[in-house]
This record gives C-alpha cells, sequence and structure tokens, in this order.
C-alpha cells in the first residue's frame, strides 16, 4: 500500500522533474509512468488481474470511495498521455501539470502528506482540465472503451452503468439481441462498444441497436481458429474449447493429412512447376516426428498419406492457377483490439491496382458439404453459404480482422475445399450479421474461460454443462475427460483446481501484464507507445534492413540497430519477437498492418538478425527508405498446453500419481559406489544414487559444484555405456539446453544426441532434428532417430512435440535447473517416463511467475498434506519438501563448489548455506592471497579494490527512478582498471556487470567505451544464472527504501531468509565481488544489512569519499 515513504520519494521525484523544465512528451511518459506505479503500488495485494490502467482506476476508485473530482483527474491524466506525437506542443505542459496534480492528489489521498510549496504552485497552475478535451458531439460513436459500474435491469430493457476515460459515466442500454451479455458479464468487465448511438434528448444515455457491436474484455485477444471450432452446426456456441485444452494430444493420420496438404499448397504457392514427390517429401519434413509417431501407429498409414495428397495436389494445382498471385502473403498474421481477435490467414492476396481489394483463401482438406446450407442468424436473417459453419465463423473473423485496419476493405473470403473436384473454391459472404454472431461466439468464450480460472469443477457438473448440444466429436472427448475425472480422488481433484486455476492467471498476465501494468506483455503491443516501450527496454525501433548483410530467400533478415538509441532491449538468441512497420507521419499502430512473426538469430549493440516464420513476402515490402519495430511475442498455444499436462496425471496409473503427488516414497536398486574414482566420495555417492533410482532422485546443486558438467554429464556417460536406457535430458532455457549439449560432447565430440526444437535457437544446430530433417532423407532420418538413445529439450519443445513419445519410449527423465520449472510445465512430461533425475537448487532463481506471489498460496487441508504450499514453486521444491517431511532417503547435496574463491564462498555460506558448501579440494586458486591490486598504488580506486576480495562501495542516492549515475561512472572506472591491470590476458570471461534495474544496465552501457561492449557482460541478474565471471561488479542502483521490494525474492527455507536474487548475483563472481549501493537504504533490508556487516568485518566497506 501506498504509504509516506513512498510519497516522500515520488514528491522528491516530482521536484527534479520540475527542475528540469522540459515538457516534451519523453518526460511526460516518465511522470506519467510514476502514476501507474503508483496505482499498482495501491492494487499490488489483489487477487485479480487488471486488463488496463483504466480497469485499475475503476476498481481504486471505487474501492477506496475516491471523490469524482480526483477520480477524473488521474482518468485524463492517462487519456491526455496516450498517443502524445498528435498533441500540440502548447498542450505538453498542460498533460504535464495534469499528471502532476494527479500524482499529488493520490499522494495525499492516501498518506496526508503536504508536498512542497513548488510542487503545490505548479498544480495551481493547472486547475482545468477541460482545454484538453475538445471531444466532438456524435449521434454515432465508432469505438468506445468502457466499464461496467453496475447492471440495470427494467421492465422495458436491459443496460448497463458504465464509465470511460473519455466521456465519464453513462448508462447503455440493449436490444434483445445483447441480452446475452447481461448474464455473462459482471461489475468492472471492460466492453468495446462500436456504433452505438447516443439519445436525442440526454448526454448520457445511448443505446446499441441491430448496427452495433460490443466486445467483452476486447484486450484478451481470441485466435479466431479456437472461436471456429467452439462453433456448432447450428452456429450456436459449445464448449469445445475445454475438451482441446484437457485432451490428450491425439495424432491421427486424418490430422496429418491436413497439415500435409497445407504444406503441398504454399509449395505449390512458392513454386508452380514444384513435382509432387518433392513438395510431398517437403510437406513431411516439415514435422518428421509427427509423421513416424502416425506410421508407427499402423504400417498402411503411410500408403494412405500419400495417396490423399496425391489425390488433393492436382486440385490445388488447378486452384492455384486461377488465382490473381501478382501479390501475395502467406499465413500472414493481424490482431484486432478493437474486436478481440488475432489470427493467421493461409492466403492473403492483394490487388496491385486497388491495395483496398484483399482476398482472403482459407483451406480446408476435409469433405465438404455437397449441398448449399441455410443458417439463420440471431436476428433472423437466413445466409446460404457451400460451406460448414464453422469454416463461415473462421471466414467471418478473418474478414474482421481485416475490416479493423481498413475500413474500405472490399475482397473476396473463400474457402478452398482441395478434396472436392467440382467446386472447390467456395465464398463465404462478408455479412454482418455474420460477424455479429461470431463475436458473440467470442464473448461467451471470454465468460466461459473466466469460470475456468475461479473454478473448473463447475464444467464437470452435468447441470452446468448441456451435452445434448453438443456436436458428436466434442461429446466422445468431454465424456473421456469426464470418465477420468470421475473416478479420481478428492486430492487429484483439488489439484486440478488450483493448478487450472493458476494456469488460467498466468495466461492471464502474459497477455495483460502482472496488473496490467508489467509492460512485457501482449496488450502493450497495441497499448503502450514506442517512448513506453522504450522506457521499458522492450523494443528496438528505429531499425533499417541491411540487404547485404541479409537472405532474403530464407528470410533471415539482419537490421541495423540505431546508433543514438542503441541496444537497451530485453532481446537474446532464441527470443520470440514481432516485426513491424514504422509510419513515421505518427505513433506506429501494430494493430493496422500485417505482423511478421520471428525469432532472433543473433543480436549485439549494432545489428540484429530475426528468421521470420513466414515463407513467402512479396518484394517491394521492404523498401530502401522503410524503418522497422521489433518487438517482444509469446507463444500462447505453449502455454495452454499446460492444462493437458496437469490433466494428464488423471490419466496414468495410481503408482505413479502417488510418487508425483508425494504420496509414496521413491525406491531405489542396489547403491554401488566404487564407480567414478576419478571423482570425490560426495560426486560418487551422488552419482551411484542417481544410477540406482527406481522412481526419482532429488540433487541439490549450489552455485559452482558442477551440477551439469560433472553430475549430469557423468550420470549420461555411465548410463549411455552400460544400459540400454533412452535418456531424455531437460531444461528450461535454450541457454540450459545448449551448455547440456556442450558436456554432452565433452564426453565425447561424437557423442550421439539430438536435440527438440527450432533450429536457430540451438548453437548445436548440428544436433537439431529440424536441422537434420533438411539434409537426410525420411528413412535415413527415421533410422536415426530409432538409433538414438539421448535426446534433449527445454521444456517447452517437449511440450510442443508430445509426438516424441510415441516415437520413443524414456526410460529416464534428467531435469537440470529443475527448481526453474513450475509444476504444471513437468508433470505430465513425467508421467510419460519410467524414472527421474532432478537437479536444481531451491535457493536461486525459482520458476518465472507473472502473478503476485503472495496470491499463490494454496490454502487446502488436503493439498497441504502433499507439501503443496505455493503454487509458484517448482515440483523440484515441493518433492524436497515431501522427502524431509516423511525422511525419505531420497535427496543430496552437492557440497564441493570449483567457481568462487573461499572468501566469496565464506558470504554465500554466512547468508544462505549454512557452512555447507566447500571448496573444491584440488584448486589452489580458491585460497590464495588477493594481490591483484596493489595496496601501494596511487590510484585511490585501486588501493580501494585492494583491501578485499569482497567489496561494499557506499554510494549516494539520486533523484532519479532505477538509475545512479554515481555508480554507473565508478563501474566504468573499475572496468576499465581490471581491463589495463589484466593486459594481454584480459577476455569475455574476466568482467560481469549484473543490474537490479534494466534502466541501469541501458545507463552503464551506454558510458561503457566501443570497444568494450563486446566483451563484456552488462545485464540483470536473471540473464546471469548459469553464468560465472573472474569479477562481477555489482550496481543496485536502489535510490530508496520502496524499491528494495523490487530487486528482492525472498522466501524463507528450512528456517533461513533467502533472497534468491542476490544468492545468484554473488556467487556469479571467482574472484572478486565488488557491491555499490547505499548502506542507509539497503539495510532497511535485514537480508542486505548482514551482507554489509559481513563485509566489513573483512575490510571491504569502502566509502566513496576515499576514491
Amino acid at each position: 500500500m501506498l504509504n509516506k515513504e513512498n510519497a516522500e520519494y515520488y514528491y522528491s521525484s516530482i521536484q527534479n522533474f520540475i527542475s528540469l523544465n522540459e515538457y516534451n512528451s519523453g518526460n511526460i511518459i516518465k511522470i506519467n509512468s510514476i502514476l501507474k506505479e503508483i496505482l499498482l503500488l495501491i492494487t499490488q495485494d489483489e487477487l485479480q488481474i487488471f486488463p488496463s490502467n483504466f480497469a485499475r482506476i475503476v476498481f481504486i476508485c471505487d474501492k477506496y470511495k475516491i471523490n469524482n473530482k480526483l477520480a477524473t483527474m488521474i482518468r485524463q491524466a492517462f487519456y491526455t498521455s496516450k498517443n502524445l506525437k498528435k498533441q500540440e506542443h502548447d498542450k505538453l505542459q498542460n498533460i504535464a501539470f495534469l499528471n502532476i496534480k494527479a500524482i499529488v492528489n493520490i499522494c495525499y489521498f492516501f498518506t496526508k502528506l503536504e508536498p512542497s510549496i513548488e510542487i503545490k504552485n505548479i498544480c495551481k497552475k493547472f486547475d482545468d482540465s477541460s482545454s484538453l478535451f475538445a471531444i466532438k458531439e456524435k449521434k454515432v460513436v465508432d469505438v468506445l472503451n468502457a466499464s461496467i459500474i453496475r447492471k440495470i435491469c427494467s421492465e422495458k430493457a436491459f443496460g448497463f452503468d458504465l464509465i470511460s476515460e473519455e466521456i465519464g459515466s453513462f448508462k447503455l442500454f440493449l436490444i434483445e439481441r445483447f441480452n446475452y451479455l447481461w448474464k455473462i458479464t459482471d461489475r468492472r468487465n471492460i466492453l468495446n462498444l462500436i456504433r452505438i448511438k447516443k439519445a436525442s434528448n440526454s448526454q448520457t444515455i445511448y443505446f446499441a441497436d441491430s448496427g452495433s457491436i460490443i466486445v467483452l474484455e476486447p484486450d484478451l485477444l481470441l485466435d479466431i481458429t479456437e472461436i471456429a471450432e467452439s462453433v456448432n452446426t447450428n452456429f450456436s456456441f459449445q464448449i469445445t474449447f475445454f475438451t482441446n485444452l484437457l485432451r490428450k494430444k491425439e495424432l491421427t493420420r486424418e490430422m496429418l493429412v491436413g497439415s500435409i496438404i497445407n504444406s503441398l499448397f504454399d509449395e505449390l504457392l512458392l513454386n508452380r512447376n514444384i513435382d509432387f514427390e518433392t513438395a510431398y517429401e517437403n510437406a513431411l519434413k516439415t514435422k518428421p516426428l509427427v509423421f513416424f509417431a502416425v506410421t508407427l501407429q499402423n504400417k498402411n498409414n503411410s500408403n494412405y498419406l500419400k495417396e490423399k495428397a496425391f489425390s488433393q495436389f492436382s486440385i490445388l494445382k488447378k486452384q492455384i492457377e486461377k488465382l490473381n498471385l501478382e501479390k501475395f502473403y502467406i499465413e500472414p498474421s493481424f490482431l484486432s483490439p478493437i474486436y478481440g481477435l488475432q489470427g493467421r490467414l493461409d492466403l492473403l492476396i492483394e490487388n496491385t491496382e486497388d491495395s483496398s481489394r484483399k482476398d482472403v483463401v482459407e483451406l480446408k482438406s476435409g469433405k465438404p458439404p455437397q449441398k448449399e446450407i441455410f443458417y439463420k442468424t440471431k436476428d433472423g436473417k437466413t445466409i446460404s453459404a457451400g460451406c460448414w459453419s464453422n469454416h463461415i465463423a473462421q471466414a467471418t473473423g478473418y474478414n474482421l480482422l481485416l475490416d479493423s485496419i481498413d475500413e474500405k476493405r472490399s475482397g473476396s473470403s473463400l474457402i478452398l475445399y482441395s478434396s472436392d473436384t467440382e467446386s472447390p473454391l467456395r465464398n463465404v459472404p462478408n455479412h454482418f450479421s455474420l460477424k455479429q454472431n461470431l463475436l458473440e461466439i467470442r464473448n461467451n468464450l471470454i465468460y466461459y474461460y473466466s469460470i475456468l480460472e475461479q473454478y473448473i469443477l463447475l464444467f464437470f457438473d452435468r447441470d452446468f454443462i448441456r451435452t445434448d448440444t453438443l456436436s458428436k466429436f466434442t461429446k466422445e472427448a468431454y465424456f473421456q475427460i469426464f470418465r477420468s475425472f470421475e473416478k479420481s480422488d478428492e486430492i487429484l481433484k483439488e489439484y486440478l483446481q488450483y493448478f487450472t486455476s493458476f494456469i488460467a492467471k498466468e495466461i492471464k498476465a502474459e497477455k495483460l501484464g502482472t496488473n496490467g501494468t508489467n509492460a512485457n506483455n501482449h496488450s502493450s503491443l497495441w497499448r503502450s507507445s514506442i517512448e513506453e516501450k522504450r522506457l521499458n527496454y522492450n523494443v528496438l525501433s528505429n531499425l533499417k534492413l541491411n540487404r547485404d548483410l541479409s537472405n532474403l530467400e530464407l528470410l533471415h533478415l539482419t537490421f541495423e540497430i540505431d546508433e543514438i538509441e542503441g541496444n537497451n532491449s530485453i532481446f537474446r538468441k532464441g527470443d520470440m519477437t514481432v516485426l513491424y512497420k514504422d509510419s513515421r507521419l505518427e505513433e506506429a499502430n501494430p494493430s493496422k498492418q500485417q505482423l511478421f512473426k520471428s525469432s532472433v538469430r543473433n543480436i549485439d549493440n549494432f545489428l540484429v538478425t530475426i528468421s521470420l516464420r513466414n515463407k513467402n513476402i512479396p518484394a517491394d515490402y521492404f523498401g530502401s527508405d522503410d524503418i522497422f519495430i521489433l518487438e517482444s511475442d509469446y507463444n500462447e498455444s505453449t502455454s495452454k498446453s499446460l492444462y493437458s499436462s496437469v490433466f494428464e496425471l488423471f490419466r496414468t496409473n495410481t503408482e505413479k500419481q502417488n510418487l508425483l503427488l508425494g504420496k509414496s516414497e521413491p525406491k531405489f536398486d542396489l547403491i554401488q559406489t566404487d564407480l567414478f574414482s576419478n571423482l570425490n566420495e560426495n560426486q560418487r555417492n551422488i552419482i551411484a544414487k542417481a544410477i540406482a533410482a527406481k522412481d526419482y532422485y532429488l540433487i541439490q546443486g549450489p552455485p559452482g559444484t558442477g551440477k551439469t558438467s560433472v553430475i549430469l554429464r557423468n550420470i549420461v556417460d555411465y548410463l549411455f555405456n552400460n544400459s540400454e536406457d533412452t535418456i531424455l535430458l531437460l531444461a528450461y532455457t535454450n541457454r540450459a539446453v545448449d551448455e547440456i549439449c556442450t558436456h554432452l560432447k565433452r564426453i565425447d565430440e561424437n557423442f550421439p544426441f539430438l536435440r527438440l526444437g527450432y533450429k536457430d535457437n540451438s548453437s548445436h544446430i548440428d544436433r537439431s532434428i529440424s536441422f537434420i530433417a533438411e539434409t537426410l532423407d525420411l528413412r535415413e532420418l527415421y533410422l536415426l532417430i530409432k538409433n538414438t538413445r539421448v535426446f534433449v529439450s527445454t521444456i517447452s519443445s517437449a511440450l510442443s512435440n508430445s509426438e516424441i513419445f510415441q516415437v520413443k519410449k524414456f526410460n529416464i527423465a534428467i531435469i537440470d535447473e529443475a527448481s526453474q520449472i513450475l509444476e504444471p510445465h513437468i508433470i505430465g512430461l513425467l508421467c510419460n517416463v519410467e524414472r527421474f533425475i532432478m537437479i536444481g537448487d531451491e535457493k536461486q532463481l525459482p520458476a518465472v511467475v507473472l502473478q503476485n506471489r503472495n496470491n499463490c498460496s494454496v490454502v487446502s487441508p488436503l493439498l497441504n498434506e502433499i507439501s503443496l504450499l505455493n503454487l509458484a514453486d517448482s515440483l523440484f521444491e515441493r518433492l524436497l519438501r515431501c522427502a524431509k517431511l516423511n525422511n525419505w532417503d531420497c535427496v543430496d547435496l552437492i557440497n564441493h563448489q570449483a567457481r568462487m574463491h573461499k572468501d566469496i564462498q565464506e558470504l554465500a555460506n554466512h547468508l544462505f548455506y549454512a557452512n555447507q558448501m566447500k571448496l573444491w579440494e584440488e584448486d589452489s586458486t580458491q585460497t590464495e592471497e588477493h594481490n591483484f591490486f596493489s595496496k601501494n598504488a596511487e590510484n585511490l580506486l585501486e588501493r580501494s579494490l585492494a583491501k578485499s576480495r569482497l567489496i561494499f562501495i557506499n554510494t549516494q542516492t539520486e533523484d532519479i527512478l532505477k538509475i545512479n549515475n554515481l555508480e554507473a561512472e565508478l563501474t566504468i572506472e573499475i572496468i576499465k582498471l581490471i581491463r589495463t591491470k589484466l593486459g594481454t590476458a584480459f577476455k569475455e570471461k574476466s568482467i560481469g556487470v549484473i543490474c537490479m534495474f534494466r534502466a541501469q544496465v541501458a545507463n552503464i552501457i551506454k558510458m561503457l567505451p566501443d570497444d568494450l561492449k563486446e566483451s563484456i557482460l552488462i545485464d540483470t541478474v536473471e540473464r546471469f544464472q548459469g553464468s560465472e565471471r573472474d569479477f562481477i561488479i555489482i550496481s543496485s542502483a536502489v535510490n530508496n527504501s520502496h524499491y528494495i521490494q523490487f530487486v528482492q525474492s525472498v522466501v524463507n527455507i528450512d528456517g533461513i531468509k533467502v533472497d534468491r536474487k542476490l544468492n545468484v548475483a554473488i556467487t556469479r563472481a571467482r574472484k572478486q565481488l565488488i557491491f555499490l549501493g547505499n548502506e542507509e537504504v539497503l539495510s532497511k533490508s535485514e537480508i542486505y544489512r548482514n551482507m554489509i556487516d559481513f563485509i566489513k568485518g573483512k575490510d571491504g566497506f569502502v566509502e566513496t569519499s576515499e576514491l
């Protein structure tokens, strides 16, 4: 909650802003970000996730009874701070003053703390915001975003009391076709109101009529394919989404036929003269594991697939010849936050003479209707089409996407039934009633997702789910799930309830951000300005294509990073991204153009290379003067696969259920302790026990103990050479998986293993199945996979390539960095292996959770009995607790570390490890004297650094958010000094700089000499886990104790308070640790105070005055 200490800091920030006397858009965004932070602070303990800042404002004003004048002021501060590019220069000062006044008033409302006289005078300069709101009076409102205050129910009509940023409070009355909304909405739901009409005799009454559209929670974009699957034969809603989420991914030959036909279609579009055999081979190679899984089901499936593909190949070829393909896009992506939709079309054809004419072609390989079908819309209209209802819905959704880009768009919406020899191309009418029907299905889907978030058990209530309205396929899938649920015990049902709610909230947070403020979320793509995204380091803008360095044929594009802007982004190799054009004339709007899904191949401070997922882009798209924008993207399908992962526990046998739930003790075979004579006793015992595990084994590995390089590597080496086991090696990140691959090659450069996943995400591309598939024929590839016994994968790739479990039977899985993996990510995978070993350290960085950890607590005696206390914990942590609680002998700790000097080890032992860590017995460098710097040097900085291997430099606080310039300058001085001292011995692993805030990372990088930018890693602690450097410099930039909560990750483990972020930060150092921060501020934290006191005891405390 907002307190006086916070308010003092915000007043200080305002004072600093006023002293600048610069009222430009960049500074306004910074001051508006303070207002956002205040609102987040007020709502940080709320259980709900807010879809927008506006929704949060409505909540706060309602809960705390904030007066109308202040509520209006806050709303208007946000409203006027949007699209600052369009604002006239003389209005920018007023917008700045409005934001300042809103901050001051809300701080005073909650704390009663008076600001300074100067701030009060600034507030007096701005007493009226009416000049900023020149809203044109319209009888029909194009789009209005509003929040429901209450529902209205009268004898004559249903409706809502609403409030919007733009027009304040008003009433909306509904015609009958919208009455369903009254049943599925709730207080504080957000609505997009499109083409509503104002009453002629009132300023505050509006009507939704037959020409209106209403969209529920529009920032929660739903995929058009998912909506179409929810359409029944009579165009009514059905719960297909629920069965799709929970059912096991089944591979049928019909599904694979559809995938093959789509690939053939793409191949023909790119090369009209391609022969069937080549196109078919290429199609199978796009998903070889799926092909192998299906053909292993039945030996006749291979012939069936080829016959089906061949019969449709000639039809596709003929139909493509009829299309005007002068300019076309394969699988273009669009989104519409107006209609709450997103989608990827099969084919978009653009007319070269009329850019508004765009034809959509959607390919369907299944059986088409034999005759025209008549559908009755909700408003009584009859529409005829020769297409199935779900296909009509899909085409209608694409029409809406294109409508939101270009209101004047014209063109056909075609379904291509490739199995039909007579009339394969069929038109879907672009009818307004169909669009209303589709959005009603979408709104119902949003409602049912909200139920899933709250109480999944309702879906197993036969009174709630009317199975008589379901299609045959959906009904069969539902009852299959229902039977598995019905025969399960109460603990499993409770487990399902808690985790499905958790997953739903995580997906919501991915889309909307944590309480609507986190800039790194899907909705920030259209909600946040480029300036805001720069402040959050979530964008690269002003990118120019370098054609000489790009491979346009493979769509590997290299862009030059703007010299002034620099690379301050969060992007790293393998990250999913989205690319779009910058119009430069006004604020770039990704919802008004095509988006190009991509991933980062390489990135440095000057260039970024991405790989587009599109298969074709017209040659004229990349103009010589065009500039581009790159932002983060996310894969919702991976997140949604977690529902099925959790439900996999219902499908496995009781013995496996009891083991994974922690209800039964894991067993071991006879342990051979005479193996691995080259290792120490602790390592020998752990590896021997891992080999003997019949169910599972947990290995705790503190920093630098060789979890991957020694333990995992030796386990794999032994199992490969002394058993017939097929081994699956898993980790959460691509970096961790690459590390595993590196150590497997150290067993032997030709050690046989394969890697799942996208080839561009790996540094070991030679072992990537997707890369190898390009060079081998299918039989050779199958034999390679069949004969390979070691597979490596990220958790995400294993979930999305689950067909591997139908091709291979895994005897053992070894999960590295297991403490970083949430239970839903791993539980389903473990149901498909005989035994597993988890290696991790619960005292290092935890799994990434977007929700407030405090809101993830489990209040269930049943689940608490199996040590499920917090949903944000990893399965590794929960099983550790089970083992300790029951005194099971299935956990051991690697206690020798080979990274840190003993002085640094002592700090980590003192703070977090209770002296459990020991030195690697053979490494004398861990005990040598500290003589790198001279105690008699003329340079005062060098003399100070010579005092101890543990240094704390006490810096002064500054009135800047998350930045400390003195710390940055000192960091640069220390880097230069170390480089000079090292001379020719300076290398990439010599120095690392860890910052608590991304803003300080950018600050230091800007100050760093160009010749050092490629040699020194400067990043946040999250990016450093698994890394090490000889010298680690930590710049805290914590200028106010309020921000300590943002730099810590504190948990209580075995009675010890552990700050997992600080633990990782200090244990990256091999030879020396140098910490920069303000003692007074940091000492407000007990853990930081203990650290500083320990360093003082080692004579490592330095005042800046000494330098």
